[in-house]
């Protein structure tokens, strides 16, 4: 993963995830579910508790969010 933009629809889902206080995204493989979870997450400002059966996007994800 790396640092840049989101695509209109992921910046589309990233809205659609804004207005609400919780629910779900169902995107296809390859869709860049992890980088909208990670904005979502980042702008919110808020704790969140990430579950995942193994998924190594995740911390890396969160590497170049954090560092």
């Amino acid at each position: 993963m790396s640092t840049g933009t989101l695509r209109d629809y992921q910046t589309e889902t990233l809205r659609a995830i804004h207005a609400r206080d919780f629910g779900k995204a169902c995107l296809s493989t390859e869709s860049g579910k992890t980088a909208i979870a990670l904005a979502a997450i980042a702008e919110r400002r808020q704790p969140a508790l990430v579950v995942v059966h193994t998924c190594p996007s995740w911390s890396n994800g969160l590497t170049v969010l954090w560092s």
